[in-house]
């Protein structure tokens, strides 16, 4: 079998990247509850059910309002020109919601227990943004770069929550309170679930086809041969069927819960020793296969769940956005 250590050489000569990309599954229905029972969960009841959705959360209160290994932090780098330009920045705000499908544009939602949002509107309108009820809609400005991710803003004051989006029509649907939201779905429930005991301060949440990391999409895009791709699958062992959503919910700077739903338990059973050798697997081909280990692992019903801790704080979040975290990769 080849080493991961040769097939890095091979991939490193013949000049390809590593990425990982989706697959296809499809999302579980959408029903109705309680009243969410954590944070990230209620977050998640902002945001419309979308076919194929990523979204990135994360507590900003739990992390005392610095960046220590946030998933989601879509304009921080925006921030000193908020605070200036409309009295805000998006790191102060309790928690974050970033949204998003393959291919389109991301939607923030902010949600600010102390920061008095009440004068927005009037800055926003100084700025030339055009009102339409509580949603301003303005034009790309580049003296004021955060125009570009934050061409339309929506402010609902009564919920204490800012929509920020290049698209109109997602932000409305937010403000409107979807009647079918996202945190709602069938697929997604019973992860919420299972972290909803746990102190969690950043989390990546993705269903449908956005859950299943391709792997013939781990080598440059799909745009290996048939022989280098060969040589890939050889290095993983067992079913990897390809999930209805996924999580991973980091609780602490070096511990993070996986999970994935499956069509039953069986499925989430028979997933359970290839996927947590592949978390290993995965970083190899990322030159990283020590960075995170598996420390413990459950099935319950439809989910498969994994304990990952990492050597470095900053781990989490390269693994998350490279897409080399290695639990749901499918074959």
């Amino acid at each position: 079998m080849l080493s991961v250590r040769l097939f890095h050489a091979v991939a490193v000569a013949v000049g390809i990247g590593v990425a990982l990309a989706a697959g296809a599954c499809s999302p579980g229905s959408t029903t109705t509850g309680s009243q969410p029972d954590s944070t990230m969960a209620a977050a998640l009841d902002l945001a419309p059910e979308l076919a194929d959705a990523n979204a990135l959360f994360t507590d900003w209160e739990a992390l005392g309002h610095k960046d220590s290994g946030a998933f989601a932090a879509a304009l921080i780098r925006d921030d000193d020109a908020l605070q200036r330009d409309l009295g805000i920045r998006s790191i102060d705000a309790d928690w974050e919601l970033d949204l998003w499908q393959p291919g389109t544009t991301t939607t923030v939602i902010l949600h600010y227990a102390d920061a008095d949002l009440a004068a927005l509107p009037g800055k926003l309108t100084t700025l030339g943004y055009r009102a339409d009820g509580t949603v301003y809609t303005g034009t790309i400005d580049r003296s004021h770069l955060w125009t570009i991710p934050a061409r339309t803003i929506g402010v609902d004051l009564d919920r204490r929550l800012l929509v920020a989006s290049p698209d109109a029509t997602t932000v409305r649907s937010v403000l409107a309170a979807p009647p079918h939201p996202l945190g709602r779905l069938d697929a997604l429930k019973p992860l919420l679930s299972a972290v909803a005991a746990r102190p969690v301060v950043t989390a990546a949440v993705s269903v449908g086809s956005a859950a299943c990391a391709k792997l013939d999409h781990v080598v440059s895009k799909g745009r290996a041969t048939p022989e280098m791709m060969q040589a890939v699958r050889g290095l993983f062992s067992g079913p990897f069927t390809a999930p209805n959503a996924q999580l991973t919910a980091v609780t602490s700077a070096t511990t993070a819960y996986a999970g994935l739903t499956f069509a039953d338990e069986r499925a989430a059973a028979a997933n359970r020793e290839g996927r947590a050798a592949a978390v290993r697997t995965v970083g190899g081909l990322a030159g990283d296969p020590d960075g995170i280990q598996v420390t413990g692992s459950s099935v319950s019903g439809p989910v498969l769940g994994f304990d990952l801790k990492a050597q470095d704080p900053q781990t989490f979040r390269k693994r998350v956005t490279a897409g080399t975290l290695g639990v749901d990769v499918c074959l």
